[in-house]
C-alpha cells in the first residue's frame, strides 16, 4: 500500500504512479511521461525511495504547503494523519530511523506520509501521542504532545476511526478518518430500475456499461423484493463494483451470484473482512501480507501478492483445466477400450461367462499398465508455454467456454474408445482364427487370444496418450514406454510361475506369442489402425478448425511469435462475441431466467 495522491480543501495533490501504471509501462517498454521522471528514476533504481510513500508534488512537499491558499486546512489534514491511528513506532538504535507497526497497510501508509510531510509521529503512551511538527511560524520542527483521551477504533459498522485528544493549549480535538457517507434522496430501487432501463434501451452497447454501488445502497439492493432486479442489472453490465461493503454483504453478493446464475465464482481477499466472501465462493484465493493470515487460512489457494493472480489464472488455471479435462476424457477412453473388448468377446462366446483375460490381467490394468501415463499427463503436460499463455490471454476463454470438457468432446472420446475396441477385437479374432502359434501345431486358444488382445490394448491406450500429450519430459517417456515394457516383463514373469497360480498365462508368451511373427505383426497393425481415426481427425481439426491453443502452437512453430500483424490475427478471435465478459453474462442471464421460471412455478 502506498500514499500516492490526496485531495485537501477541494485541491488535488500528487503525481505519483500506481503499480498498474508501472506494469503497463514495462509491458509497452515505453518511457513514462516527463512529469513522472522522478518516479521513473525510482523504478529504475536510480533514486532511493520510502516504502509506502510514492507521492510527488512540489506544492506541498518540503514544507511548501505553507504557501498554499488553504495552508491551515492542509496543516489539520497532516496532523490528523499523524494522530488518528493505532500504529506503534519502532526506533532503530543504530540509525535512529523510525518504522511503524500498524494494523493495516493503509494506516501505515498514512503515518509514513505524515512523517514525510513534516509531521513525524515518534512516541505513543497510553495517555499521549508525541509528534515532531513543522511549525509554519518558525519554519522549524517543534515537538508537541497531545493528550489521548479516547480511541474509537475502526470497524465494519462505523467504517471510520476516531480519536479524541487535547492539545497543549487545552483545546479538545475530535479527529475522524474513514469512509464518507452520502445520503441519497432517490431510493435504491428506483436507481436500479432507471439503470436497468438505460441498459435495455440499446442492445448494442452493453460492453460499455458498468455499475458502482456503495455499502449503504447495497443494503437495500439485497432485500428480497429488489435483489432479483439488482442481479438482472448486474448481469447486464460489463463490470460491477461494490465499494465500502461489509463482510456480510460481500458474502451475500457472492452467494446470490453463485446460486442464481449457476456460474463458478471466484473470490480474492487479503483481510479478515474477506473471509465470508472467500468461503462462500466456489474458489477462494487468499493474499498473505500485513493484513493478517485469516484470508489465507480460509482460502483454497494462497498467493503472496495480488499481481500473482494473473499467472495463477492465465497460466496455471489454463494448464490445470486442460490437464484435468484430458485426464477425465482419457480415463473414459482407456476403460472403454478395455471393457468393450471383454463385452465383444462375451457376445462372440454366446455370453458363456468366460472372460478372455486372466484374472491378474483384469486386476492390474488400471494399477500398473495404464495409470502412470495419466499421472504424468496431469502433472507435466503443457499445451502452451507460460510466456504464450500470458501473451495470448484468449486461451483463458477455453475454460470459460468449456471447450475441452464439453459433452461433444466427451462423447468424441467415448466413440474413439468404442472404435478402438472394435478394431482390436475383430483384428485379433479374425487374424488368429485357426492359426497355430505353438510348435505342437495346436491352434490358438483362449489364453493366446487373451494375451494378444491385451497386448494390443496396452499398446493402443499408451500410444494414444503419447499422441495427446503436447509437452514431453523424460518422466512421461518413462511412464508411457515403461508401462508397455512392464507388461511384457510381467507376462514373462507371471507365465513362468506354476500353472496352478498362473493358470491360462502359463508360458503363453515365451512358448506361443513371442516366437510367432504374426503376433508382432498383428500388434503393429492393430495399433496403427486403431490410432488412425484419431490422427486423421486431429489433423483435420488443427488444419481447418483449430482451437485457441492450437493456433498459438502454430504461431510458435512458424517462429512468428514476434510478428505483431500475425499475432493480431489471433488476438482478433478474442474480440468476437465469444469474449469472456459477454459469454459469462449471456450464460448467467440464461440461467437466471430459468431460475426465475422455476421459482415462479
Amino acid at each position: 500500500m502506498e500514499f500516492i495522491k490526496c485531495s485537501v480543501g477541494g485541491t488535488a495533490y500528487g503525481r505519483g504512479i500506481t503499480e498498474v501504471e508501472r506494469a503497463l509501462a514495462r509491458r509497452k517498454e515505453s518511457t513514462l511521461p516527463q512529469k513522472l521522471g522522478a518516479d521513473y528514476a525510482r523504478l529504475s533504481g536510480e533514486k532511493t525511495f520510502v516504502k509506502g510513500f510514492n507521492f510527488k508534488d512540489e506544492r506541498i512537499m518540503d514544507g511548501n504547503w505553507v504557501n498554499e491558499p488553504r495552508a491551515n486546512v492542509i496543516q489539520k489534514f497532516l496532523q490528523l494523519l499523524a494522530i488518528c491511528h493505532t500504529a506503534l513506532p519502532e526506533i532503530d538504535e543504530e540509525t535512529g530511523n523510525i518504522s511503524y507497526e500498524a494494523e493495516s497497510p493503509d494506516e501505515a501508509a498514512f503515518v509514513i506520509a505524515a512523517r514525510e510531510f513534516g509531521f513525524e509521529f515518534y512516541e505513543r503512551t497510553q495517555t499521549s501521542i508525541s509528534l515532531r511538527e513543522f511549525d509554519p511560524t518558525s519554519a522549524k520542527k517543534v515537538e508537541r504532545s497531545y493528550q489521548l483521551l479516547d480511541v474509537l477504533e475502526f470497524n465494519s459498522t462505523r467504517k471510520r476511526m476516531s480519536v479524541i485528544v487535547r492539545d497543549a493549549k487545552g483545546k479538545l480535538l475530535l479527529l475522524c478518518k474513514g469512509a464518507d457517507r452520502l445520503a441519497f434522496k432517490t431510493s435504491v430501487a428506483q436507481q436500479i430500475t432507471d439503470a436497468k432501463a438505460l441498459l435495455t434501451s440499446s442492445s448494442e452497447t452493453p460492453e460499455t456499461l458498468a455499475l458502482i454501488i456503495d455499502g449503504k445502497s447495497l443494503t437495500y439492493a439485497l432485500e428480497d423484493d429488489v435483489k432479483d432486479l439488482f442481479l438482472e442489472l448486474a448481469i447486464g453490465c460489463a463490470s460491477v463494483i461494490c465499494c465500502r461493503s461489509s463482510p456480510k454483504q460481500k458474502a451475500q453478493v457472492t452467494q446470490m451470484v453463485k446460486v442464481k446464475t449457476g456460474s463458478t465464482t471466484l473470490a480474492v481477499g487479503d483481510g479478515a473482512n474477506d473471509v465470508g466472501m472467500i468461503q462462500e465462493a466456489d474458489i477462494g484465493i487468499g493474499i498473505s501480507g500485513v493484513e493478517g493470515m485469516q484470508a489465507v487460512m480460509s482460502s483454497d489457494i494462497a498467493i503472496a501478492q495480488f499481481r500473482y493472480l494473473e499467472r495463477l489464472l492465465l497460466v496455471h488455471g489454463h494448464w490445470c483445466y486442460r490437464r484435468i479435462s484430458s485426464m477425465i476424457c482419457y480415463f473414459f477412453y482407456k476403460n472403454i477400450v478395455f471393457g468393450f473388448t471383454l463385452f465383444f468377446f462375451e457376445m462372440y462366446a454366446s455370453f458363456s461367462g468366460q472372460a478372455v483375460y486372466n484374472d491378474w490381467f483384469l486386476s492390474l490394468y488400471n494399477v500398473f499398465f495404464t495409470s502412470l501415463p495419466v499421472i504424468a499427463l496431469g502433472v507435466f503436460d503443457q499445451d502452451v508455454s507460460s510466456r504464450y499463455c500470458l501473451k495470448f490471454s484468449l486461451l483463458y476463454q477455453e475454460g470459460v467456454q468449456n471447450v475441452l470438457f464439453s459433452w461433444v468432446r466427451i462423447f468424441g472420446w467415448v466413440f474413439n474408445g468404442l472404435l478402438s475396441s472394435v478394431i482390436i477385437f475383430f483384428f485379433c479374432v479374425g487374424a488368429m482364427d485357426h492359426q497355430a502359434f505353438r510348435n505342437s501345431g495346436e491352434v490358438v486358444g483362449l489364453e493366446i487370444l487373451g494375451a494378444t488382445m491385451y497386448t494390443c490394448v496396452v499398446w493402443v491406450v499408451n500410444c494414444q496418450m503419447a499422441l495427446s500429450i503436447s509437452y514431453f519430459t523424460y518422466i512421461q517417456h518413462l511412464f508411457i514406454w515403461g508401462s508397455i515394457v512392464l507388461w511384457y516383463l510381467f507376462l514373462m514373469a507371471y507365465g513362468a510361475i506354476n500353472p496352478t497360480i498362473s493358470t491360462t498365462a502359463f508360458q503363453v508368451f515365451i512358448e506361443a506369442c513371442a516366437p510367432a511373427p504374426s503376433f508382432w505383426m498383428l500388434t503393429l497393425l492393430a495399433l496403427g489402425t486403431s490410432l488412425l481415426p484419431y490422427f486423421v481427425f486431429a489433423s483435420i481439426q488443427m488444419r481447418f478448425f483449430p482451437m485457441y491453443h492450437q493456433m498459438i502452437q502454430w504461431i510458435k512453430a512458424d517462429g512468428q511469435s514476434n510478428d505483431p500483424e500475425y499475432c493480431q490475427v489471433v488476438r482478433q478471435r478474442s474480440l468476437r462475441h465469444t469474449t469472456v465478459g459477454y459469454t459469462a453474462r449471456f450464460e448467467a442471464s440464461k440461467h437466471f431466467e430459468e431460475f426465475s421460471e422455476i421459482k415462479s412455478h
